[in-house]
């Protein structure tokens, strides 16, 4: 029995549509099959460009969280500064495209901040730090890796950025993981005791009670 024109058609868009299926699951699982955002070989994926964003949201985060933990963490140290550069670029790129997709996204433009700072360009780092801000003012986690960036080029922030970094400690300052940066920063600067103290002062009563109680479990005092 001859086949009719539409069965061969039938059958080459079942086809097209596994190898797109395919497709779609290799770059998807280029992030996921990784480990977190520590992951040495995820890194080395943005490292050498054969990593980028996937198709879901969890996707997207799971490698924005590896460009920022790269660009922060174990992985900068041992770098040399060229490597550094270059990892900071390639993360760029994936925020950019991040941000293309969600233009809303606070944690795109938190990443590409830190990408700014890394590159030299701290006008864009302000700019992307108050953008970031402007689009997720009260998640705490985010606000946490704001400032990361904010204290680490704190002479390079402008008047705003230095006022959103306020208003992210005083988020941070009302969860135990804020807190324990908080603790961190207190206990190693004595300029960023002075900013804190003033910014505690502003949160309600029970905030400043419960703030001062668990900074002080923080620095072993309590």
């Amino acid at each position: 029995m001859s086949k009719s024109p539409f069965h061969f058609v039938a059958i080459g868009l079942a086809a097209l549509g596994f190898l797109t299926g395919t497709a779609l699951f290799r770059t998807e699982s280029a992030v996921l099959t990784y480990g977190g955002a520590e992951n040495a070989v995820l890194q080395d994926g943005i490292f050498d460009g054969s990593v980028s964003l996937g198709y879901s949201a969890y996707a997207d985060q799971r490698l924005l969280s590896a460009c920022l933990a790269g660009m922060t963490g174990v992985r900068r140290l041992a770098n040399t500064a060229e490597d550094n550069l270059r990892f900071a670029g390639h993360c760029r790129s994936i925020a950019d495209a991040a941000i293309e997709r969600v233009p809303l996204s606070s944690f795109a433009w938190c990443v590409r901040a830190q990408t700014s700072a890394l590159l030299g360009d701290f006008a864009a780092m302000n700019s992307e730090l108050r953008k970031s801000r402007e689009l997720g003012k009260y998640e705490g986690w985010i606000a946490l890796n704001r400032n990361l960036i904010a204290e680490e080029n704190f002479a390079s922030l402008d008047a705003d950025a230095r006022t959103g970094n306020d208003a992210d400690l005083a988020i941070m300052a009302t969860s135990q993981t804020g807190i324990a940066a908080i603790s961190r920063l207190y206990r190693a600067d004595p300029e960023f005791r002075e900013r804190m103290s003033k910014i505690a002062s502003g949160l309600p009563a029970d905030a400043q009670d419960r703030f001062v109680y668990e900074l002080k479990r923080g620095l072993g005092a309590g």
